[in-house]
């Protein structure tokens, strides 16, 4: 073969790798502006106005739907892998929905049933490293002035990432403009056009990979995000507060919701979800619970897997749980570092998996919402949902969860509660260098928090999951149930009061606390340095060389991450709650209940009877009567038993609301034992199947009180019918109307009526 014919065939083979190798996407970046123009007035592809005439200008367009429309036939532009950059300068708001522009198509966007006028997915990028961009103006600056989309007329969603992977959403607040509750105490109208200015959704998504949300502010909606089977997805400094019926809802479908891959939230606030928001001032109200109608957890899944990995994250005052990964399959495991979850309605978090959480602050005041102006009827709100557990932990067998260096508190019913099945004895919840901190039960009032329960299969203890040890050691426990012994085999525990800064009250009832550590506190130096383990605290305060137990170490305070970030020094005086501030009245006045150093103030004189918890009282009821659980000192008072008011109360076996006894509660409220039912008292007892006051057989129920089958025997002349009679009046006698075999008489015989032949005519 000659050189030249070598070549000619060498080159198509190169060629043909030349074409196998990845080209670099020819993207187009499109620009949306308030003064920009329709994409028959502007390309789009330039950020400047319209200039007021002409078509195809260089300029941009006026609305996200020119470049990503409703579905249907409202033409769109934008492709995989594009960009998109929306102004969102001087407070600019883009309204979505039906009305929008780009919106005509009238099968998609009608008046009647506009939910399905919403954005269509946004299509994929080519590959991770060529996503395609929704982008605020200044994304990449701070993300001062987010652009606002806010739903109108009730669409589904605002932002679509069904089916789309490769793909940044950033410097974006969702929204609606209405204080509306979607099936919630103040409803949204959903009945009759124009429904007005309220969306469903803040993002929807399914099926979508490799996505990254970053500074998104969602809020007001019914949900923040109803997203599922997504993988490898991250979420950077984004917020979502305050919608009506759920924070995250993972449930896209029973048992086909789950998740995969690494699935990453760093500086993420999920807060009060479960309210409704008012709108324009954007204020938690109405905050319902699931006893309501509600649901309202932070974040919750259907049936899922993944690594979920959650690092300075604050997921509080929700009205259900906080974190709920309950459902969490096993496939994968939860990491949950320098995160605070508190105030949730129901238990703090749930996990379900091989599980870490270290240098973290769960804060069990479950009945957060009791007090609250915010709450809508505190009387049937459901504080402290399934007992209020701070922590509760799933097992199956082999399985691992380790606590380290966090500090914990509760008001549920026990601290840390484990459950599950198929446990082999290998599992193991381990604690090292914790402070946990019992309270009074919220919901009984007067017993304290356990610290641990392995509730097992059903709840009982029973099942091989109902033994999982607890293996703590360097840590500091106080005022649980049963302190004195609950150090016991643990050789480097305390079980002593840990001194933490405060004020630690009877309930936990505020907004945050200061669990730092008292000069003197006995969680200082005494914990073990674990290897491989950051020395960075809660604050990202450096440790040292010498451990303290708990989550903040002695003297901490926030650290400025490099780069910035939300983990900035709080700036009392500013109007916002920045960790470890008590309080932030907006100025820095003394003696008015928070101080020029953000530290909440108390009282000097406590003043019993105005309804307000002061100094040292144990109570304050808004009064000074005595015998209503409050003195007139107030000093809590031991509850006192009222038999027969129907609530089973200290010293009563039973209370079944009256104070007749055989009926098995005696008039003092102690069970009695079963009596020997009564076959004929027309009252069905133990034993007894039925009891129709007779000791008949053959009429349904027997005369030993047991349900008779269906008979076909009858008797005529009782005076009842019964199978094949057709009367029955008492009698044998025949000639009025019913004869003697309960048959119908007639008293003469029918009239016959003539036959009239018809005539019939031949042709």
């Amino acid at each position: 073969m000659s050189a030249n014919e070598l070549s000619k065939r060498v080159l198509p083979l190169g060629l043909m790798f030349l074409f196998m190798m990845p080209l670099a996407l020819q993207a187009s970046t499109y620009y949306v502006r308030p003064d920009g123009g329709s994409a028959s007035q502007c390309t789009g592809l330039s950020d400047a106005p319209y200039p007021g005439s002409g078509n195809n200008q260089a300029c941009a367009f006026n609305h996200p739907y020119w470049a990503l429309a409703p579905l249907g036939n409202n033409p769109t532009k934008f492709v995989g892998g594009d960009t998109l950059i929306i102004d969102g300068s001087n407070g600019a708001q883009y309204m979505m929905g039906y009305g929008a522009p780009n919106s005509g198509d009238t099968s998609i966007c009608y008046a009647n049933w506009p939910w399905d006028c919403f954005m269509r997915p946004i299509p994929s990028g080519p590959r991770p490293d060529q996503p395609t961009r929704i982008l605020g103006k200044g994304w990449n600056n701070g993300c001062a002035n987010p652009p606002q989309l806010w739903g109108n007329e009730r669409p589904n969603t605002i932002i679509n990432l069904n089916g789309s992977s490769n793909v940044e959403v950033q410097c974006l607040e969702v929204t609606d403009h209405s204080s509306c509750q979607l099936g919630g105490p103040s409803p949204c109208n959903r009945d009759n056009p124009p429904f007005g200015p309220w969306a469903v959704t803040g993002i929807s998504a399914s099926d979508s990979s490799n996505v990254l949300l970053k500074n998104l502010n969602i809020h007001g909606l019914y949900r923040g995000l109803h997203a599922g089977r997504l993988k490898d997805w991250t979420l950077e400094d984004v917020k979502i507060v305050a919608n009506s019926f759920v924070g995250w809802d993972g449930d896209i479908g029973a048992y086909n919701s789950s998740n995969s891959g690494t699935l990453s939230f760093n500086r993420v606030k999920i807060l009060y979800n479960g309210c409704g928001e008012t709108y324009p001032d954007r204020k938690p109200y109405n905050c319902y619970s699931q006893d309501q109608g509600g649901y309202g957890d932070g974040l919750g899944t259907h049936q899922t897997g993944g690594y979920w990995i959650f690092n300075n994250v604050d997921f509080s005052h929700n009205v259900s749980d906080g974190l709920d990964l309950l459902y969490h399959n096993g496939n994968g495991s939860i990491t949950i570092k320098r995160s605070r979850f508190e105030g949730n309605a129901g238990n703090q978090v749930k996990v379900n998996a091989n599980t870490l959480i270290e240098n973290s602050l769960l804060v069990g005041n479950c009945g957060y919402f009791k007090t609250q102006p915010f709450t809508y009827n505190p009387s049937t709100f459901n504080n402290c949902r399934a007992a209020g557990s701070t922590l509760a932990a799933g097992f199956a067998a082999g399985r691992t969860i380790e606590i380290r260096n966090s500090t914990i508190t509760s008001n549920g019913d026990v601290v840390i509660m484990s459950s599950g099945d198929g446990c082999n004895g290998t599992e193991v919840l381990r604690s090292r260098n914790n402070i946990f901190l019992g309270g009074t039960e919220f919901n009984d009032g007067y017993d304290l928090s356990a610290l641990y329960y392995a509730s097992g299969r059903t709840g009982n203890g029973d099942g091989t999951c109902g033994s999982v040890p607890f293996d703590d050691d360097y840590s500091v426990i106080w005022n649980t149930k049963g302190n004195s012994a609950v150090c016991s085999g643990k050789p480097h525990s305390k079980c002593l009061d840990p001194k933490l800064i405060g004020p630690i009250v009877q309930y936990f009832t505020g907004d945050t606390y200061n669990l730092n550590l008292l000069s003197d506190s006995p969680a200082k130096d005494i914990a073990l340095v674990i290897a491989g383990m950051s020395s960075l605290d809660y604050n990202s305060f450096d440790r040292g060389s010498v451990w303290d137990s708990g989550a903040f170490e002695y003297g901490s305070v926030p650290s400025v991450p490099s780069g910035g970030g939300s983990n900035l020094l709080p700036v009392c005086g500013n109007g916002k709650l920045e960790s470890p501030e008590q309080c932030d009245d907006g100025n820095l006045n003394n003696g008015d209940g928070c101080n020029n150093l953000c530290v909440k103030e108390i009282a000097l004189t406590p003043v019993c009877g105005n309804g307000k918890l002061e100094g040292t009282e144990q109570c304050d009821d808004g009064n000074l009567n005595n015998g209503d659980g409050c003195s007139s000192v107030c000093v809590k008072e031991a509850p006192v038993s009222v038999c027969g008011n129907g609530k089973l109360e200290s010293g009563e076996q039973c209370d079944d609301g009256n104070l007749v006894s055989e009926d098995g509660c005696s008039a003092s409220c102690q069970k009695e034992p079963p009596r020997t039912p009564v076959c004929g008292n027309r009252v069905v007892e133990p034993g007894e199947t039925c009891d129709d006051g007779n000791t008949i057989d053959e009429d349904g129920c027997s005369s030993r009180c047991q349900i008779e089958p269906p008979t076909t025997k009858f008797v005529c002349g009782n005076g009842k019918r019964e199978g094949s009679e057709q009367c029955d009046d008492g009698n044998l006698r025949d000639g009025d109307g019913c004869s003697h075999s309960c048959t119908i008489e007639y008293k003469s015989p029918p009239r016959k009526q003539p036959v009239i032949k018809k005539r019939v005519i031949r042709r």
